[in-house]
């Protein structure tokens, strides 16, 4: 019995194979290498390209937060400026004359009461002068 060549290179190796298997080892390459290739991008994008745009999304909140503490710290500093002023014995003084009228022994406290409001004053035109004869009549 004669046994057949041993298969050196991929034709021979095919030669040797039964016809219908070759056909199947052919395909499948066909198919296999851009499967393995799109499994390789989707690899790479659930690895790179998805964290990568979470971090740039919380690099931005990042600095959008950053920017707000800033302003808070800012306005901190204006009310404890405001607080200090506020604790001086002047500024005590100024704003209990101002806000409930309080006066020194011996000073007197005027009220002065504001204008009274201005009459109202209508048009001559249609319907007012019926108004105003009515009423001047």
């Amino acid at each position: 019995m004669k046994l057949p060549p041993h298969p050196t290179d991929r034709q021979s190796r095919s030669a040797a194979l039964h016809p219908s298997l070759v056909f199947v080892a052919n395909v499948t390459r066909g198919v296999v290498l851009p499967l393995m290739v799109a499994l390789v991008l989707f690899a790479g994008l659930v690895y790179f390209i998805f964290p990568t745009t979470t971090w740039l999304d919380q690099r931005a909140e990042a600095s959008e937060v950053q920017q707000e503490l800033d302003e808070l710290v800012a306005e901190q500093q204006v009310l404890r400026t405001e607080i200090a002023r506020m604790r001086t014995d002047d500024e005590i003084q100024r704003i209990a004359r101002r806000d409930f009228n309080f006066v020194f022994p011996g000073e007197e406290a005027y009220a002065v009461l504001p204008s009274p409001p201005s009459p109202v004053s209508l048009p001559t035109s249609w319907p007012f002068n019926l108004l105003f004869a009515e009423v001047l009549d």
